[in-house]
């Protein structure tokens, strides 16, 4: 049995926990990417030297910003990067990796068929590789440039919002952006309008049952929610932009 939340089950129930989540621990969470920045920068000042020595030509902008995420992501767990921004190449690494978890999936099967069971199980580790080995951060900076090209009276508005609060190096301070209310209202809208993981794992309800928005959900029910779905719901108002500033094909 499978129940699909969408609309007001995920606006009424969700988004007061989420809220009150993210406010609980937002303090912490300011002090921690604060003590990134700097590291960040050095990434971000590479990134925006190759997308600039491009000059008028056109740029593969989804490749750069994969090479980004990745040499951030590498540098911010192990304390270096994989220096693919200057060389452009895969790392041996990531090629390893990919290599190893494909081994390691299919080796039990080399000799002997999967049973159903052996399927199921199978099919749910490749959703969590897929869910958890795609690149959220590079897609929505995608998604992002993307829209702004196609919405350039944006551009004008975020490069006045972010000059106000630009230091005399040309740097925006990371407390700074807590305050550019239309630059969080673009991000926003862009999550919205093309969510990184656009379905969601499956679950299934307790043994008690669940109770959502005064719909009762009866135990063992498998449920999720399209994020893609809800997004594009008339009931989503989460995004800082006022309405008249939404994208127009939502």
């Amino acid at each position: 049995m499978t129940a699909i939340l969408t609309k007001g089950h995920m606006v009424a129930a969700g988004i007061a926990g989420h809220l009150a989540y993210f406010q609980h621990g937002e303090h912490h969470i300011d002090r921690a990417l604060r003590g990134y920045q700097d590291r960040i920068k050095v990434y971000q000042d590479k990134l925006v030297a190759q997308i600039a020595s491009f000059g008028d030509q056109r740029v593969n902008v989804t490749k750069w910003l994969n090479l980004y995420s990745l040499d951030v992501k590498r540098d911010l767990a192990f304390g270096t990067s994989f220096a693919i921004l200057e060389s452009t190449d895969e790392h041996w690494a990531i090629k390893l990796l990919n290599e190893d978890i494909m081994c390691t999936l299919l080796e039990p099967y080399e000799e002997t068929k999967p049973t159903e069971h052996d399927i199921k199980m199978l099919r749910g580790d490749s959703q969590l590789i897929v869910v958890a080995g795609s690149d959220t951060t590079a897609t929505t900076l995608t998604h992002i440039f993307h829209e702004l090209a196609r919405n350039n009276e944006h551009i004008s508005r975020l490069r006045e919002e972010i000059l106000l609060h630009t230091s005399s190096s040309d740097q925006v301070l990371d407390q700074k952006l807590h305050y550019l209310d239309h630059l969080h209202g673009v991000i926003l809208e862009t999550l919205r309008l093309h969510p990184p993981i656009p379905s969601a794992l499956q679950r299934f309800t307790p043994p008690e049952g669940l109770e959502i928005s005064q719909t009762h959900i009866p135990a063992n029910v498998k449920v999720w929610c399209s994020q893609y779905a809800i997004g594009r719901s008339w009931l989503n108002m989460l995004s800082k932009l006022a309405t008249t500033d939404r994208i127009a094909h939502s």
